[in-house]
């Protein structure tokens, strides 16, 4: 008979209130409580033995669980089903979503063994991390133990992912974007009469009237550099080559001379958009406290502390909208994705490496790891249960898509204990009957865009890893302030930047990565 996990679920939540009554209620954990072994599992999947019990490490980038007593709830029925399935069971580490690139930085450094960690170009710097050894070698392992999922991913696929020819990271098979937004009341532009926005002019009279009629609303309010880090390069015909957290970048290549590697602070775009920078900053459209801030934008505007984030992701999170209208009557949400208002942007979305799982290199069950993940696209139960939550408490079927609208309380009760996306799967994946409205007609319209010439492109740093790592310094210790609009003068700020960039050896970078980009366009004959 096939388990009930709502009502195990229902049990679990009375034993562990009743627990809780008895025991006092002690502070929450960062992880999932210790796993438990008992009952009875298979001792062979996929003719593979796991007769031997293991847990299996996973460094999760998001925030902790939004309830806490619910996660305590469902941990034990995730680690049941996958005792029974695979023999093993899940401790998950959260990392803070606001601060994930410091704490991802450090669970790679830190040496721990981590069978499940997030990959993905761009955000989480897939590539240099594989170069520098960060992840476990899968590339022999994933046809003995995940055959199937060999096949499903396909060849293609892998072969998009692979670093130096070997396979660091196993791919999902749902292609999804995360393409930067500004997220916005839109019920307050309305109110304003202020332009629909469609580009940097419109954001700029929406933030001034928010400055002028809402006191005790911020406009913006973004973490370090953030407006220039998602919305510069959607605003240019470039695309970056050395992606670095939050689309951050030294060097891009316009797509219609790829073969000319060009340092972004030299682009001809860079100082007016400092400029720009400088100006909004004056006029208070986000504090000055930004360089220290490690707030993410889009939960001040859900909770009513600003009107606005330059640092949405409408694909990923137009769900968004809907729930926070349903928790504030009377607010109307809205995104403008920046690479949608520039006919010349790239959209880099859609890439193979762009939502991944990787083995840290001293995973100590890399196996069990990857037969973890082929379940995971060939067991829809288990994928329910860890992109979704229980069926019956946390989401509902309706007409073939995810409901939530059970939910009582759609912030506290979501699910969000296990961060199952970075296994997404193209047959299993559902849309929610909730989502956006308008989220169709991006979608639609982002698949029509131009791609990115670059997927697929390793940079190797080994040649310049000096020089380039004093480069990524000064992005940081003089590109930040200027970027955030925090100098006193622009055109002596940005030349010093600029000068000390090429002291440093900026061009010397760029040298070398323009002749690893030729080689790379020679072998794809473009």
């Amino acid at each position: 008979m096939k388990t009930s996990w709502n009502k195990l679920f229902t049990a679990a939540i009375s034993i562990l209130t009743a627990a809780i009554i008895l025991a006092g209620c002690g502070a929450a954990g960062e992880s999932a409580p210790p796993p438990q072994q008992g009952g009875t599992a298979a001792e062979e999947v996929s003719g593979v033995d796991t007769s031997e019990f293991v847990t299996l490490k996973m460094f999760s980038i998001s925030d902790a669980p939004n309830n806490q007593e619910m996660a305590d709830a469902y941990y034990p029925i995730l680690n049941e089903m996958t005792r029974q399935k695979l023999n093993a069971v899940i401790d998950i580490t959260y990392a803070a979503g606001n601060d994930y690139a410091n704490n991802y930085a450090l669970a790679l450094a830190s040496g721990d063994p981590y069978d499940l960690l997030h990959a993905a170009s761009g955000w989480l710097s897939f590539e240099s991390n594989a170069l520098k050894g960060a992840f476990y070698d899968l590339t022999d392992m994933i046809p003995k133990f995940a055959p199937t999922l060999w096949d499903i991913v396909g060849e293609d696929r892998w072969e998009a992912v692979k670093i130096n020819g070997k396979i660091y990271g196993v791919p999902s098979t749902y292609n999804s974007y995360a393409e930067p937004s500004f997220y916005y009341r839109e019920d307050l532009r309305k109110k304003y009469n202020c332009p629909e926005i469609v580009d940097l002019e419109t954001i700029g009279i929406f933030l001034q009237a928010i400055k002028d009629n809402e006191p005790e609303l911020l406009p913006s309010d973004d973490y370090q550099a953030q407006v220039y880090g998602t919305s510069f390069i959607y605003n240019t015909p470039y695309q970056i080559v050395d992606s670095q957290n939050d689309r951050h970048s030294n060097f891009v290549i316009n797509p219609d001379d790829p073969r000319k590697v060009l340092s972004t602070l030299e682009t001809p775009e860079y100082l007016p958009f400092m400029k720009l920078m400088k100006e909004w900053q004056g006029k208070g459209y986000w504090p000055s406290s930004v360089l220290s801030s490690t707030d993410w934008g889009v939960f001040s505007v859900n909770n009513g502390k600003a009107a606005a984030s330059f640092n949405g992701q409408m694909t990923n999170y137009a769900y968004m909208v809907p729930q926070t209208e349903q928790e504030h009557p009377g607010w109307e949400m809205n995104y403008f994705v920046y690479g949608l208002g520039n006919p010349d942007s790239v959209i880099a979305g859609g890439s193979a490496r762009g939502q991944m799982m990787a083995c840290s290199r001293n995973a100590a069950n890399p196996e069990r790891a990857l037969m973890f993940a082929e379940l995971m696209h060939t067991d829809e139960e288990l994928f329910r249960l860890t992109n979704y939550g229980i069926e019956g408490t946390h989401y509902q079927i309706t007409d073939g898509k995810l409901d939530r609208t059970i939910l009582t309380d759609p912030v506290t009760q979501r699910f969000n204990y296990f961060a199952g996306s970075i296994w997404d799967d193209s047959v299993f994946h559902l849309d929610a009957i909730d989502d956006w409205s308008r989220r169709p007609e991006f979608d639609r319209q982002l698949n029509e865009r131009r791609r990115n010439i670059l997927d697929g492109f390793v940079l190797d740093l080994s040649p310049i890893e000096a020089e380039y790592t004093a480069v990524g310094q000064l992005r940081i210790e003089l590109g930040f302030p200027l970027q955030a609009g925090l100098v006193a003068d622009v055109d002596a700020a940005y030349e010093e930047f600029k000068q000390r960039s090429l002291d440093t050896g900026l061009e010397t970078c760029r040298l070398e990565i323009e002749r690893q980009i030729n080689a790379f366009l020679d072998s794809k004959g473009l």
